[in-house]
């Protein structure tokens, strides 16, 4: 169990590092400036995590976190990197099979359809509050698979609800981590381009200091001469 989780971590930090080694220095915006890249990165991460899950307390429970970067893909990504983690976790998993596809899907579907529409809240709000609600997504998703579970297969809520409640433990921990490991990198990424911005005009400010002195002291002996032409009366030679 301890080593399918470590790998579907891993998965899940890879694109993160995989993003530090290859953006641009000064031209770093997560999901935006390279959106592509960040799309190819969280694909392959979901994929890995469906391919290589692990087992949780019972030999019998397959769990993996492919919903971690489904969900921040959604938030960070928008409606078309959703779409695209979605069109991708749905073919890994009808190529999967097993029990419990159709939830699966229904559950992915849910959340790249639901989740981008919390976007534009989740970039107004605090660092926090944006940890809370990202909590509180994974919960609800986790929540949704319980409860259909339920309703699909019979299976007895009160029977494995200690299980559920780890696993949302689990994954939202793991979830709120990778939030709070991309809100450092971004506020990384602004301190270096206000960084940038500033030595810029700390040039500017240099060269105009420079040029201004040059300016400054021939300018000064013309007004010296202007001066010395309104009081005194000089042939035209001199």
């Amino acid at each position: 169990m301890m080593t399918g989780m470590i790998n579907n971590i891993f998965f899940i930090v890879f694109p993160l590092i995989v993003y530090q080694m290859l953006a641009t220095a000064g031209q770093r915006n997560f999901f935006v400036s390279h959106r592509f890249m960040m799309t190819v990165l969280f694909s392959v991460s979901l994929v890995l995590c469906m391919l290589f899950p692990y087992q949780f307390i019972t030999d019998g429970y397959i769990f993996d976190l492919r919903q971690v970067p489904m969900i921040v893909g959604a938030l960070y990504g928008g409606p078309l990197v959703s779409a695209i983690l979605f069109l991708v976790a749905s073919i890994s998993r009808i190529i999967i099979g097993g029990d419990g596809m159709y939830i699966a899907l229904l559950n992915q579907f849910v959340i790249a359809v639901g989740v981008p529409f919390l976007r534009p809240l989740y970039m107004r709000i605090n660092r926090s509050r944006k940890i809370m609600l990202i909590f509180s997504i994974s919960i609800t998703s986790l929540l949704f698979n319980l409860f259909a579970g339920a309703f699909f297969f019979g299976n007895p809520i009160h029977d494995i609800v200690g299980i559920w409640i780890m696993l949302m433990i689990n994954q939202g921990t793991i979830i709120a981590l990778t939030a709070l490991m991309i809100e450092h990198m971004q506020r990384q990424e602004y301190m270096y381009e206000a960084f940038l911005k500033h030595e810029k005009m700390e040039t500017v400010s240099h060269f105009a200091a420079a040029v201004s002195h040059e300016l400054r002291n021939p300018l000064q002996s013309i007004k010296g001469f202007v001066q010395l032409m309104k009081e005194y009366e000089y042939s035209r030679e001199r």
